[in-house]
């Protein structure tokens, strides 16, 4: 794809030049977020939503003196965004790359291939490095590379071949970087999210911003979170529940704990058993909601996606992951989703 993915959204960019950036909290989104800063406009500031929930009310209001406010690789519906808009005074500006029903936005810019035309971008932060024609090399090329690396973790660690980590590898090499680097920068990031530390993640946003992947993987403060959130997923791979196998192919797992190591646990999984279906469901005790995470490497479950919202259902995703968020008993959710896999297994 050499064409602008999004032609519509560059007069919006050029006009506002003190945007309010919320991001989502993963590498992706903090990739994003450093290339929107070193390439587009200076912020007022960055944010994340809510660590953990899906919906418009959990991105926060722009602060004063934002000229607009842009919303990097969250993934909620198209509705969602249309909702936020009505709810905020400046532009609304809107990048991602989540398989989800697009929105119409009567103000602002909404640019998300895969919910538009079906195209598949590895990230956020390489669709975002096209639209705003950054530098291919460097600080930049090793940004978009970073978050496609973060994305795509798993298909690396179980040494799956993905068409975005070849372009990853590309970008990397000209920004003077392994994917091995690449990963280990994307787990100090993801650390600050897994601890619930914002903060943490508004510092990764600048050093990655002024620095780069040389500057994430240099930092102390993202070092230690990492030691800190590595003891975490130990301690939840630990306590781990499973494997269940309700149907060949489909391993199911369950986790109850505190911490929100959902997406860690479930990539991990999904690397040692790259031929199946993972499935993981996650319960935080103390509010008795939770998250059921479903990661395919070797299947699309995009068709799965679509049954799902079919249902009246609210879940996210992409290609090859599938995630419902639960209050209560997971159980109907549960038993939706591998009803759903059931029916388009035969589906590549």
């Amino acid at each position: 794809m050499t064409k602008q993915p999004c032609p519509g959204l560059r007069r919006l960019l050029d006009e506002a030049r003190r945007p309010f950036i919320v991001h989502h909290w993963d590498a992706d989104g903090v990739a994003s977020a450093a290339l929107a800063w070193r390439n587009w406009a200076e912020p007022v500031a960055t944010a994340v939503p809510s660590i953990g929930s899906y919906t418009w009310r959990a991105v926060p209001e722009p602060p004063g003196g934002a000229d607009a406010l842009a919303v990097l690789d969250y993934g909620i519906p198209g509705p969602e965004y249309e909702e936020l808009e009505r709810h905020i005074a400046q532009p609304l500006i809107v990048l991602d790359h989540h398989r989800v029903p697009p929105a119409r936005l009567s103000r602002g810019a909404y640019c998300n291939p895969a919910a538009a035309r079906g195209e598949d971008w590895a990230a956020a932060s390489l669709l975002l490095h096209r639209v705003l024609g950054a530098p291919a090399r460097g600080v930049d090329a090793g940004l978009a590379a970073l978050g496609v690396v973060g994305d795509l973790q798993p298909f690396l660690d179980a040494g799956k071949p993905h068409p975005g980590l070849e372009e990853a590898r590309r970008l990397a090499g000209e920004a003077g970087h392994s994917l091995q680097e690449l990963r280990e920068a994307a787990v100090r990031i993801d650390s600050c999210y897994r601890l619930l530390d914002e903060d943490c993640l508004r510092h990764a946003v600048r050093v990655a911003a002024e620095e780069g992947v040389e500057g994430i993987l240099g930092d102390q403060r993202l070092r230690e979170a990492a030691e800190r959130a590595n003891g975490l997923l130990e301690e939840a791979l630990a306590a781990l529940q499973g494997p269940e196998e309700p149907a060949r192919g489909v391993r199911v797992y369950r986790l109850d704990m505190d911490a929100y190591v959902t997406s860690a646990v479930g990539r991990r999984l999904a690397a040692e058993a790259p031929e199946a279906v993972t499935v993981l469901v996650h319960r935080f005790p103390g509010s008795r909601r939770g998250f059921i995470y479903a990661r395919s490497l070797a299947r699309s479950l995009a068709p799965v996606l679509q049954r799902l919202r079919s249902r009246g259902l609210r879940v996210g995703g992409k290609e090859h992951v599938v995630v419902l968020e639960f209050q209560g008993d997971p159980g109907p959710l549960l038993e939706a989703l591998l009803e759903e896999l059931a029916e388009c297994r035969h589906v590549k």
